[in-house]
């Protein structure tokens, strides 16, 4: 009689190695019944029914197959070896040991091999990134000048600025757009600080203190164009970054003579 198996594996390599397992174990232990009842008996952490006609007495031939017996249940084993746990167990470790060296998982986009900045983003959209920030900054200064009732000689410049740092902003986002980056841009706390010192003052005192801010604030973005530039590997980041080098440093040497005639 065929022994029966309560186990709910489909295998049919693993319920026969647990039914050469059952009855070399049975034949050399006898600890089946021998009144012709069933009895369970576990393996390997499962239960297996085995009606006791299916014991063969352990013969002197039956002895010398023992080996093979073995070799059969090893080989059964290894190739009825669950594939997907040791691949998740692969890729839980890889993921393990990225997070424990502080590895960053690589950027996908059309910038793959350029130069990296520090935080691990290649360096045209880290630039872009900054940069939008730093123009937002300024387009926040710009508009504490513009939305004053009363009457500012920086306000043409103030004017001017908004305008060109809006279309700027808006290159430098489509140009993230390319790269798969929806990155929202904020203005820096320094920038803030700046259009938040001009709310107390007015007049020519206001102008001053616009003009001395956005050189600063034109200095901090040469510094950084200067800083990227022999980074950039994109040809229009690259031409957009001394595009805009250029005219800050033209717009500084004019604020440096209205401050001197103010």
């Amino acid at each position: 009689m065929k022994q029966k198996s309560i186990c709910t594996e489909d295998d049919r390599h693993e319920r026969k190695k647990r039914r050469i397992t059952g009855i070399q174990k049975d034949c050399e232990q006898g600890v089946h019944a021998r009144d012709g009842s069933q009895q369970d008996e576990d393996v390997g952490g499962t239960t297996v029914r085995i009606h006791p006609q299916s014991i063969i007495p352990m013969t002197a031939f039956s002895r010398s197959m023992y080996p093979l017996s073995l070799a059969l249940l090893m080989l059964a084993s290894t190739a009825c070896a669950p594939k997907s746990e040791d691949n998740a167990m692969t890729t839980t470790d890889s993921a393990t040991g990225m997070a424990a060296s502080g590895e960053k998982p690589p950027v996908d986009n059309a910038m793959a091999g350029a130069a990296a900045a520090p935080s691990g983003v290649p360096a045209d959209q880290e630039f872009l990134r900054m940069m939008s920030d730093h123009h937002t900054g300024m387009v926040l200064m710009a508009h504490e000048v513009i939305e004053r009732k009363e009457k500012l000689a920086s306000k043409a410049d103030a004017k001017k600025f908004d305008q060109e740092q809006d279309n700027e902003l808006d290159r430098m986002r489509s140009a993230l757009k390319g790269m798969n980056d929806s990155y929202k841009p904020t203005a820096t706390a320094e920038a803030r600080e700046m259009a938040a010192s001009l709310s107390k003052l007015s007049g020519s005192q206001f102008d001053r203190m616009f003009w001395e801010n956005t050189i600063k604030h034109h200095q901090m973005a040469i510094d950084m164009i200067d800083k990227y530039l022999p980074k950039l590997t994109h040809p229009d980041v690259k031409t957009m970054a001394g595009r805009m080098r250029a005219a800050q440093m033209q717009e500084i040497d004019k604020m440096k003579k209205e401050l001197g005639s103010a």
